[in-house]
């Protein structure tokens, strides 16, 4: 199922949270944008009881992915600043800037904001974010490969969306 297929409303573009993300970062890759915008959904689940985007997400081997991360992230490649680094042994495209400033209402920046401070602060390596979000409640109780339905924590398990979110210091007060 693409996004376009989801029903689950959604904050924003996907294109533009990527973006803010860029604008937010002197370097990112996929790998890490793929945790990110895994993490502000988790946020914008809890606090607006709403998707960020539209992407869909899946459990896969190194954590929380999205298909459409990477396809959006792959048609932005031709006009964004990159950089060939590696990651799990493989060559990857690091993004070193945004090709343009994202659009983003009030709300959608703050929760950017948010997770990249906390990010940021907490230092947590790449293979952490990944176990991290592995070991989120979405992920444990979705099939391998199969697609992620965030609102099942606004349904089912609220408590354990906190608990996802407090890694980072996240969790509503």
């Amino acid at each position: 199922m693409t996004s376009q297929e989801s029903q689950e409303p959604a904050l924003a573009d996907l294109d533009e949270v990527i973006r803010g993300f860029l604008s937010r970062n002197k370097y990112l890759h996929e790998f890490r944008l793929q945790k990110l915008v895994y993490l502000a959904e988790l946020l914008a689940v809890q606090e607006q009881e709403e998707r960020l985007t539209d992407a869909d997400y899946k459990p896969y081997m190194y954590g929380a992915y999205s298909e459409d991360v990477a396809d959006t992230l792959s048609d932005m490649k031709p006009d964004a600043a990159t950089k060939a680094t590696t990651h799990h042994g493989k060559l990857v495209t690091a993004f070193v800037e945004p090709d343009k400033n994202p659009e983003l209402d009030g709300t959608v920046e703050e929760i950017l904001d948010r997770v990249h401070e906390r990010v940021k602060d907490t230092r947590i390596p790449n293979d952490d974010f990944g176990e991290w979000s592995k070991e989120s409640w979405l992920y444990k109780n979705t099939p391998f490969d199969h697609r992620m339905n965030f609102l099942r924590y606004r349904d089912e398990a609220s408590d354990a969306l906190g608990q996802d979110l407090s890694r980072f210091d996240l969790e509503e007060d």
